[in-house]
């Protein structure tokens, strides 16, 4: 698969948010850094945003999904795209009921910027149905391994 096409795609697109997904250590913030430098995006290390933020690092188990969605949305609507990185900090920590809420919420984003989520593999991106394709029949959820 080529990103560069998606990314152009999904820029187009009304809902606009897509995942990349992977194991640990296959070079998926590499990837994404690459796509940052190329289309002037801007990048979120979640984890270094929670990690900086008392309230938030010292009540880490009771982050709710849209804290995060506002985290990584609000403010970002002039950027074409946005990166949000380290996900996983708080994915792992949610419900599968609260995962597929953020995900919900993330597929169906569709003003301002392109999100691109990175996350480990889960289960439940596995599942069909989290999130549609876009309009040129392409997965919006990709694992590493089919870009690289």
């Amino acid at each position: 698969m080529d990103i560069d096409t998606l990314l152009k795609h999904q820029l187009s697109e009304r809902y606009r948010a897509f995942v990349i997904c992977g194991a640990g250590l296959t070079g998926k913030t590499r990837c994404v850094k690459r796509l940052e430098e190329q289309y002037h995006g801007k990048y979120i290390d979640v984890m270094q945003t929670i990690y900086e933020d008392y309230d938030l690092r010292s009540h880490i188990n009771a982050v709710r999904p849209e804290q995060i969605f506002s985290l990584i949305t609000v403010g970002n609507r002039d950027e074409k795209l946005v990166i949000a990185d380290h996900l996983d900090i708080v994915f792992s920590l949610w419900t599968e009921t609260q995962q597929r809420e953020f995900l919900r919420k993330l597929d169906m984003k569709s003003n301002g910027s392109c999100i691109l989520a990175v996350l480990h593999n889960y289960k439940i991106l596995e599942n069909d149905g989290i999130f549609r394709n876009n309009s040129h029949g392409e997965k919006r959820i990709v694992n590493i391994a089919e870009i690289l």
